[in-house]
């Protein structure tokens, strides 16, 4: 069950046709998911006013080393939830990047399964693509 009086702007935006405004997100988990989604695809000091909102995955997308680029992965994926979302778990953390094709090398994909500290039963997955 979520609550319904987070709302927030829905990223891509588009207008609601039926209202002339810009799509709002419906619930509080709407918001948290377009808020994490935000921050993982924002990069840091790419905000004027508040250069700390942001992730360094752009930084990571050219190391070499896989098994060391997952450690700075998995290390940011926990700086961001600490440092931004203290009331989620974060459940589990997936990355995938494809070696085989030349022209995604270089894409970082992220499936990130978190729930609420307060409803631990309550999880969602989000799939985010950098690079």
């Amino acid at each position: 069950m979520a609550a319904t009086a987070n709302k927030n702007l829905k990223f891509p935006l588009q207008i609601d046709l039926s209202t002339g405004y810009f799509e709002l997100t419906q619930t509080t988990l709407d918001t948290i998911k377009q808020n994490l989604v935000m921050i993982i695809a924002s990069d840091e000091n790419e905000r004027v006013v508040k250069p700390h909102i942001g992730s360094r995955f752009r930084s990571f997308l050219f190391e070499q080393n896989i098994q060391v680029l997952k450690s700075k992965c998995e290390n940011e994926i926990n700086r961001i939830f600490d440092t931004f979302f203290p009331y989620l778990n974060l459940e589990e953390v997936g990355f995938d990047i494809d070696t085989s094709n030349p022209l995604n090398q270089n894409i970082l994909k992220m499936n990130l399964t978190y729930s609420l500290k307060k409803i631990e039963t309550l999880k969602e997955t989000i799939s985010v693509s950098v690079g």
